[in-house]
């Protein structure tokens, strides 16, 4: 009888205070004294690793309400007090300031700076002619940085659809009635109906010859930093090109090279008139020669 009280007595110990048995003994949901079976029942803190079931409830729904509370009071923050009201523009050449700002402030919350932020990060644009990229960065709530990244438009050849702006790799950058002196124009080339970010093609296999040559010398043109007024291909495809006042017959043959010279010599051009045949220059390091029109 001593025994079996003093059996009992453990389990009691066991049973209520289960920070102090072995894992076993927790683990266990049934116990069993001179052969009567004793049920201990397992805490609620037990089953829920010490952390009560609705108090875990209650801290989930807690930290939930507090993170949406924190997103409306941003949202406001930002709807309140990020209103565009002054840009500062760099690299546009092609559009004045009002009418970059007219562009970067369409669309739903399009006067909130934040939002423009967001919207032109390193983005490319479709849908403003001449400009290749727009990115735009927050100097205060009221006024943003503007970088505009403007296409390629290394020469212009006019066509019924209006005039079609490429870029030396052969690439239509867009289709535009507006006309720049500093994009190079190109005549005695006909082209074939042509869409912005195609390749260009001529109406011909005759005229695809000519293009082909002028796109070489666009590229050499671009590689040795010089800017040509005009390029043109007469009809048996020979090229001239115009820097200024000064006419360059090319021919149809070693652009690089006869560009490297011009690069070397382009000083000395500057204020002059006349005509310069390179058609048949060897490179040997023969005179450049400016004969008067």
């Amino acid at each position: 009888m001593k025994k079996i009280t003093s059996d009992l007595h453990r389990k009691s110990i066991y049973a209520s205070h289960p920070a102090q048995t072995s894992a076993r003994t927790r683990a266990a949901a049934v116990e069993i004294v001179h052969g009567h079976r004793i049920a201990i029942d397992a805490r609620d803190d037990e089953r829920t690793g010490g952390i009560p079931l609705i108090g875990s409830l209650l801290s989930l729904r807690g930290l939930l309400v507090f993170f949406l509370l924190a997103l409306l009071a941003g949202a406001a923050v930002v709807l309140l007090f990020f209103n565009f009201r002054h840009a500062t523009i760099y690299g546009s050449t092609k559009y004045s300031q009002e009418q970059i700002e007219s562009f970067i402030t369409r669309g739903r919350l399009g006067d909130n700076t934040f939002v423009m932020a967001l919207k032109y990060h390193q983005r490319p644009v479709r849908n403003i002619p001449f400009v290749d990229r727009i990115d735009i960065d927050i100097v205060n709530p009221s006024t943003v940085r503007v970088n505009i990244r403007e296409k390629p438009l290394d020469g212009v050849v006019e066509s019924e659809e209006g005039n079609v702006f490429l870029s030396s790799d052969g690439t239509v950058q867009t289709i535009s009635g507006r006309s720049f002196k500093e994009v190079t124009k190109i005549s005695g080339v006909t082209l074939a109906d042509a869409a912005a970010g195609e390749e260009v093609m001529a109406a011909d296999e005759e005229n695809q010859a000519r293009l082909d040559l002028v796109l070489d010398l666009l590229r050499a043109v671009e590689k040795y930093e010089l800017h040509a007024d005009a390029v043109d291909s007469d009809a048996n495809g020979n090229i001239t090109v115009t820097f200024g006042r000064v006419r360059i017959k090319l021919g149809k043959t070693g652009f690089d090279q006869k560009m490297h010279k011009i690069h070397q010599i382009a000083p000395y051009l500057e204020g002059r008139r006349g005509v310069i045949s390179m058609t048949g220059y060897n490179y040997d390091g023969a005179n450049i020669v400016l004969s008067a029109r």
